[in-house]
Protein backbone atom coordinates (compact mmCIF):
# COMPACT_ATOMS: atom_id res chain seq x y z
CA UNK A 1 0.00 0.00 0.00
CA UNK A 2 1.44 3.69 -0.91
CA UNK A 3 1.29 6.68 0.72
CA UNK A 4 3.10 10.11 0.56
CA UNK A 5 3.21 12.58 2.86
CA UNK A 6 4.31 16.22 1.60
CA UNK A 7 5.63 19.37 4.32
CA UNK A 8 6.81 22.86 3.34
CA UNK A 9 10.77 23.09 4.49
CA UNK A 10 11.91 26.78 3.67
CA UNK A 11 11.03 27.32 -0.10
CA UNK A 12 10.77 23.40 -1.24
CA UNK A 13 8.29 20.51 -0.20
CA UNK A 14 9.69 17.58 1.02
CA UNK A 15 8.14 14.45 -0.11
CA UNK A 16 8.03 11.07 2.41
CA UNK A 17 6.99 8.80 -0.30
CA UNK A 18 6.18 5.04 2.26
CA UNK A 19 5.47 1.34 1.23
CA UNK A 20 3.86 -0.46 3.49
CA UNK A 21 3.31 -3.37 1.06
CA UNK A 22 6.03 -6.39 0.62
CA UNK A 23 7.32 -5.73 -2.67
CA UNK A 24 9.28 -2.79 -4.26
CA UNK A 25 6.77 0.47 -5.77
CA UNK A 26 7.93 2.94 -8.41
CA UNK A 27 6.39 5.89 -7.31
CA UNK A 28 6.42 8.85 -10.54
CA UNK A 29 6.52 12.14 -10.19
CA UNK A 30 5.27 14.34 -12.69
CA UNK A 31 5.19 18.56 -12.40
CA UNK A 32 1.70 19.66 -13.54
CA UNK A 33 3.12 23.38 -13.93
CA UNK A 34 6.52 25.28 -13.02
CA UNK A 35 9.86 23.89 -11.78
CA UNK A 36 10.48 20.28 -12.05
CA UNK A 37 11.40 17.44 -13.97
CA UNK A 38 9.34 13.96 -14.25
CA UNK A 39 11.61 11.28 -12.01
CA UNK A 40 10.95 7.76 -10.80
CA UNK A 41 11.82 6.38 -7.45
CA UNK A 42 12.17 3.06 -6.19
CA UNK A 43 10.76 2.51 -2.54
CA UNK A 44 11.31 -1.06 -1.22
CA UNK A 45 8.58 -2.72 0.67
CA UNK A 46 8.36 -1.66 4.35
CA UNK A 47 10.39 1.16 3.33
CA UNK A 48 10.02 4.97 2.95
CA UNK A 49 12.03 7.87 1.15
CA UNK A 50 12.48 11.12 1.30
CA UNK A 51 13.02 13.75 -1.32
CA UNK A 52 12.60 17.39 -2.04
CA UNK A 53 10.78 19.08 -4.57
CA UNK A 54 11.79 22.52 -5.72
CA UNK A 55 9.48 25.19 -6.32
CA UNK A 56 9.25 28.36 -8.80
CA UNK A 57 9.49 31.56 -6.90
CA UNK A 58 7.43 29.72 -4.26
CA UNK A 59 4.82 27.75 -6.30
CA UNK A 60 4.58 24.13 -6.47
CA UNK A 61 2.15 21.53 -8.26
CA UNK A 62 3.22 17.77 -8.74
CA UNK A 63 1.76 14.68 -9.00
CA UNK A 64 2.65 11.39 -7.46
CA UNK A 65 1.27 8.13 -8.77
CA UNK A 66 2.29 4.48 -7.83
CA UNK A 67 2.57 1.49 -9.93
CA UNK A 68 0.47 -0.77 -8.16
CA UNK A 69 -2.13 -1.54 -10.51
CA UNK A 70 -4.24 0.28 -8.18
CA UNK A 71 -4.52 3.87 -9.85
CA UNK A 72 -3.16 5.54 -6.88
CA UNK A 73 -2.81 9.68 -7.09
CA UNK A 74 -2.41 12.33 -5.26
CA UNK A 75 -1.84 15.80 -6.13
CA UNK A 76 0.22 18.39 -4.37
CA UNK A 77 0.32 22.14 -5.62
CA UNK A 78 0.50 25.70 -3.60
CA UNK A 79 2.62 28.63 -2.91
CA UNK A 80 5.37 28.78 -0.01
CA UNK A 81 5.11 32.38 0.96
CA UNK A 82 8.35 33.55 2.47
CA UNK A 83 8.45 35.12 6.21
Amino acid sequence: MPSVTAALRGTSVELELRNSGGTEVAFTLTPNDFAGKERTVWVGGGERTRLSWRTDEGRYDVTVTAGTGTRFVQRYAGTVHAG
